[in-house]
């Protein structure tokens, strides 16, 4: 199926392809809520020593009081956001934005010239659901992901899929359901459980003890 490692395969190396392996790479390792993405700034993200990195979360739907949080972001997600935000060049204000792309005829060279235009705002949760989209299907096109016959896996993602998937990935991983709600800032570990209840039939303790005796 579609995997995070497949939809940034599915991304290139030019500005477009920057912008959305490192959108993709930040949404899952927070696994961040899609309005908690678009509000991302330059000045939330901080580097570690060790090469991983810290994004500062100041509101959230679970902390409307305002009190903020910082997450953990991967070494190869910060390279990717380094790669985006130093090519972009972007130093402050959002870090995700709508890139135009205007195409030019030099007539004398008889070459296509592109110009991509960076926006002063932010994408928004559609721009963003287009992104995640239009890689599933570059994955899958490319072959990069498998998906069985008769699914519509590109249909099914909305902006809650690198946060859902997240959440069922820690889930296969053995990780509670309190620890990821806390590390995923669910409201409780019943909200976060219900979407990985497939999973967790699969790996609780009468799955685990009896599938060794009974194979």
């Amino acid at each position: 199926g579609l995997t995070i490692e497949s939809l940034i395969a599915a991304c290139g190396d030019d500005l477009v392809g920057l912008r959305d392996a490192a959108l993709c790479s930040m949404a899952y390792d927070a696994g961040l809520r899609v309005s908690e993405l678009v509000a991302a700034t330059v000045a939330d993200l901080r580097l570690i020593a060790d090469g991983s990195g810290r994004l500062t979360i100041p509101r959230s739907k679970t902390d409307q009081d305002g009190e903020g949080s910082v997450v953990w972001l991967s070494a190869e997600t910060m390279r990717r956001l380094s790669a985006w935000l130093t090519s972009s060049a972007i130093a402050d204000g959002a870090v995700f934005r709508r890139i135009n792309i205007l195409t030019h005829h030099a007539a004398e060279e008889g070459e296509t010239v592109l110009t991509h235009h960076i926006g002063a705002n932010g994408l928004t949760r559609q721009g963003v659901v287009s992104i995640l989209r239009r890689r599933a299907a570059a994955a899958i096109a490319d072959g990069h992901a498998v998906i069985e016959p008769g699914q519509d896996a590109v249909a099914a993602l909305s902006a809650h899929s690198f946060r859902v998937g997240l959440t069922q990935d820690l889930f296969a991983a053995g990780e509670d359901g309190a620890g990821i709600a806390l590390a995923l800032r669910w409201s409780s570990p019943t909200t976060a459980l219900g979407y990985a209840r497939e999973l967790a039939a699969g790996s609780n303790a009468a799955a685990r003890v009896l599938g060794k005796v009974r194979s």
